[in-house]
């Protein structure tokens, strides 16, 4: 089952250690999940990706 979110850690939370790049982020339905923070920079004009990356 999964947890409803809170503002800080409890003491059972988790860490991944098999993926450090990843988080146990709050989704939109107040769940949380392991998910990727990605971002990605576009420029208007050309609609050409001009800078990525994964926090």
């Amino acid at each position: 089952m999964l947890a409803r979110a809170t503002p800080d850690p409890r003491k059972k939370d988790q860490v991944n250690l098999n993926d450090e790049e990843s988080r146990i982020m709050p989704s939109s339905d107040k769940w949380f999940e392991q998910a990727y923070n990605a971002q990605a920079a576009v420029d208007v004009d050309t609609m050409l990706m001009t800078w990525n990356g994964v926090r």
